[in-house]
């Protein structure tokens, strides 16, 4: 994950350069670590219009701790730490560090639509909806029944993509009502 923000730091300048491309609004769409990853990098680039996240987490340790109980069944806390230990041995980076709720706090002004799958076996409800108060609750958060961890495009594609294309014309297009805030 850590060289993930690098990545999509690097796709989003590549679109930026495109002739053609400058006046296009842009919008990041993320799944998992995807999501957290773009919402670092919608804060981190204002031209960044709107935000769809799926299944995204809040932060890094967080993750690791649903994970471990949850996906593992093993402790969470010290399963965490062993885990980000393992990790910073590997990779030289600690995998617990990635905190998707600050960056959620500087798109207080800019609009996120908030996925999560109610059946996740990696992460708790707790990630989305830190995430939507950070952001200042004031976005739409749909918690997809019935699903697991990516699944909701798959299982409910027709109205996932509808909504996804209502929230982005709305807000990268100026066209349509949107999505209501709160709770779909």
């Amino acid at each position: 994950g850590f060289y993930e923000t690098a990545d999509a730091r690097a796709a989003l300048a590549w679109v930026r350069a495109q002739p053609g491309l400058h006046s296009i609004p842009i919008g990041l769409l993320g799944e998992s670590l995807g999501g957290s990853i773009a919402l670092i990098t919608a804060a981190e680039c204002p031209e960044v219009r709107a935000v769809i996240v799926d299944c995204a987490f809040a932060t890094g340790e967080r993750a690791l701790e649903d994970a471990c109980e949850r996906w593992a069944h093993l402790p969470g806390r010290p399963g965490a730490r062993l885990c980000r230990a393992v990790g910073r041995l590997v990779t030289g980076h600690d995998p617990g560090a990635l905190d998707a709720v600050a960056a959620s706090r500087a798109l207080h002004d800019r609009p996120v639509f908030f996925i999560h799958a109610q059946r996740d076996d990696r992460l708790s409800e707790a990630h989305p909806r830190a995430l939507w108060q950070a952001a200042g609750g004031k976005d739409p958060l749909w918690d997809i029944p019935g699903v697991g961890h990516n699944q909701g495009w798959l299982r409910h594609r027709a109205l996932y993509e509808a909504r996804a294309r209502a929230f982005f014309d709305r807000h990268l297009l100026g066209r349509g009502a949107g999505l209501p805030a709160g709770e779909l």
